[in-house]
């Protein structure tokens, strides 16, 4: 269960609203043409559509979760989720980055302003939710799992823009 005291947010949420946030200005902070150049199979754009499908697919889990059914996504856990991300990033296809930040932005507050809607005891609550090797799918699980995404990426980013010389 995420620590907390009365009237404060659980540290999960306020772990995601803080990645959020460092991955937002670690793009905004980008060099206009450095935001679609690849520097592997995909660009800075290609992290922030994928990242704006991961909200909306974290929101609609919350649900499903609670629902006791597994999220549609981690059926590609095998794939390290491959197939989900290739879908993402052709899902959003916008290449201006204030348009994708924008709605990374309102896919974001989407998924917290649900989060802070969660009681205490539903984080790490079983409400019969399996994933493919039938153990159990948590809330705070696929939270956490979104976060360290986001610092993944604001890292990698950050990594491109040190060797980026457009």
């Amino acid at each position: 269960m995420p620590d907390h005291t009365q009237g404060e947010e659980p540290a999960p949420l306020r772990r995601l609203a803080g990645s959020m946030a460092a991955f937002s200005a670690c793009i905004q902070a980008l060099p206009g043409d450095m935001f679609l150049h690849r520097f592997t199979e995909w660009a800075p754009r290609d992290v922030v559509a994928h990242l704006i499908g991961w909200n909306r697919y974290t929101r609609e889990a919350i649900e499903q979760i609670r629902r006791g059914e597994m999220p549609p996504y981690l059926a590609d856990v095998p794939n390290h989720f491959v197939n989900v991300n290739a879908v993402l990033v052709q899902t959003y296809p916008a290449t201006d980055a204030t348009v994708l930040l924008d709605l990374l932005g309102q896919t974001g507050s989407d998924l917290l302003a649900a989060l802070r809607r969660l009681g205490a005891e539903d984080w790490m609550r079983d409400f019969g939710a399996r994933n493919p090797i039938e153990r159990p799918v948590y809330i705070q699980r696929q939270v956490d799992g979104l976060s360290d995404d986001y610092e993944n990426h604001a890292h990698e980013i950050a990594q491109w823009r040190a060797q980026w010389q457009g």
